[in-house]
């Protein structure tokens, strides 16, 4: 379930929560922005912000401010991963990581329900947080910019939107496209899956994919390619021609960050002299990747999967550049 989603069904419950995110962190550090967590009323504990103590001294917190029935105050949290000192965390794992502490109680359900519509409705949301108030409502996906901004400070103001930024489209899904999906619900990404087969066998046993897109022909997949400057596309049909045919489609498309074929080199090389013979630019060609997936003497479909999956994580800073981690302070 999506995090606002999950919140949602405690808080309509009339329970209260702590939710606690990740703003800022640098290398090393277990909390990535973006990561969330909360703890409500009746003890649950959703999500991860990094683990271990950090996370046991928020619950700790949480559970004791719910007892006492003390409201308490929105925060932003500094902390540097050691044993003692200033700010520590309590970690080990080195690096540092700004965490906001929002308190969330019934009568904030509208709210919060607000914020689940936005994850359910595959619509862009936006949340700000900053010392002594809020503001939810209606967002847009700039890729410039990414998911998480931060001002620290005395006036620190945290703002994300609310969409699911990682994501991808497998063109063929047959089971090494099941596979991927697999692999891919379970790292977060938003998945859709495109094939010209709605009878075929792995398409409809396919429940990790978030969208199935059933197209005439493998040339009309480009059309079927949405957010395209977030997409990592995909092509993995059941031969050649039809890859041929899927990459063609979506060579008519502006820029997508990752895209690859999977294939032998020979297969590879006869696409590429297929596509060049087509007349698809030198540049879309220098863009496609092939043969995909780190090289791992990978055959099987789950290893195939988990291989370019690794490429994906590989790749996301160079790609994503609003996933590059910053470096830490001199501490």
């Amino acid at each position: 379930m999506q995090f606002w989603s999950a919140l949602e069904a405690y808080i309509e419950r009339g329970e209260s929560a702590v939710v606690v995110l990740v703003a800022h962190s640098t290398r090393h550090s277990p909390g990535t922005p973006g990561a969330k967590m909360f703890v409500t009323s009746s003890s649950t504990q959703y999500g991860t912000i990094g683990g271990g103590i950090m996370e046991a001294e928020i619950r700790h917190e949480a559970l004791r401010s719910f007892v006492t029935r003390q409201v308490l105050p929105t925060k932003a949290e500094h902390l540097v991963h050691r044993a003692k000192g200033g700010q520590a965390s309590g970690l080990l794992c080195a690096g540092e990581q700004t965490n906001i502490h929002w308190y969330i109680t019934p009568d904030m359900a509208g709210e919060i329900s607000l914020l689940a519509d936005f994850e359910r409705d595959g619509r862009p949301g936006k949340l700000e947080i900053w010392d002594g108030g809020y503001r939810i409502g209606e967002g847009m996906v700039d890729p410039r910019v990414g998911p998480i901004t931060f001002q620290s400070g005395d006036d620190w103001r945290y703002t994300e939107t609310i969409f699911e930024w990682n994501r991808a489209t497998i063109v063929g899904g047959g089971h090494c496209g099941l596979a991927l999906s697999r692999v891919l619900t379970q790292l977060g990404y938003h998945t859709t899956v495109i094939d010209t087969r709605a009878d075929c066998p792995t398409v409809a046993e396919n429940l990790y994919a978030n969208e199935i897109r059933i197209v005439d022909d493998y040339l009309d997949a480009g059309g079927a390619i949405t957010r395209h400057a977030l997409q990592h596309v995909v092509v993995m049909t059941k031969d050649a021609g039809s890859d041929f045919q899927a990459l063609l489609g979506i060579s008519k498309l502006g820029h997508i960050p990752y895209l690859g074929v999977m294939g032998s080199p020979a297969k590879i090389r006869s696409i590429f002299k297929s596509l060049k013979a087509a007349g698809v630019s030198e540049e879309f060609l220098e863009r496609l990747r092939g043969p995909i997936g780190l090289r791992i003497k990978s055959n099987r479909p789950e290893e195939i999967a988990i291989s370019v999956a690794a490429e994906f994580l590989q790749l996301r800073e160079e790609l994503f550049p609003y996933n590059k981690w910053s470096a830490p302070a001199d501490t």
